[in-house]
């Protein structure tokens, strides 16, 4: 009987984990591609009146484990004075994939800047623990 007793107490416990998990998931709001437009052109809008400070903060900090956020600010001068101001940003594509950790929300830009065109890419997270969406990644291209 203890033999018999053990997998049948192992499959409610992992019956009973799989349901914890999914309750748990249930109740943190997952982003939609509209939030994430929302906060992005909140983030654009930050530096397009160079306020690198408010840029910072839609930055999660894995991005910041890569370059500190005093380099990232001299980056985004620099090529502010390579590319001059930024004057329009148009959103050329999207992707959002569910992965097991949470939401990743890919955008690609081709935006305008006074001397010229730069394409962007932004990717956007939203872990299951956390609703707050962050950018984990930001390239910059361009051929100036």
């Amino acid at each position: 009987m203890t033999k018999n007793a053990t997998p049948m107490r192992r499959y409610l416990l992992i019956l009973l984990s799989l349901i914890l998990i999914m309750s748990v998931s249930a109740c943190t709001k997952e982003a939609n591609t509209h939030d994430v437009i929302k906060i992005s052109d909140e983030f654009f809008t930050a530096l397009i009146q160079k306020n690198y400070d408010k840029a910072l903060t839609y930055y999660s900090k894995d991005f910041f484990s890569l370059m500190p956020a005093e380099s990232w600010v001299n980056r985004l001068k620099e090529i502010n004075g390579k590319l001059g101001d930024l004057q329009e940003v148009k959103l050329k594509s999207e992707n959002t994939s569910t992965v097991f950790s949470g939401r990743r929300f890919i955008f690609v830009y081709a935006n305008r800047y006074k001397n010229g065109l730069a394409r962007e890419t932004l990717v956007f997270f939203q872990s299951v623990s956390n609703p707050e969406i962050k950018i984990q990644s930001h390239k910059i291209e361009s051929n100036l």
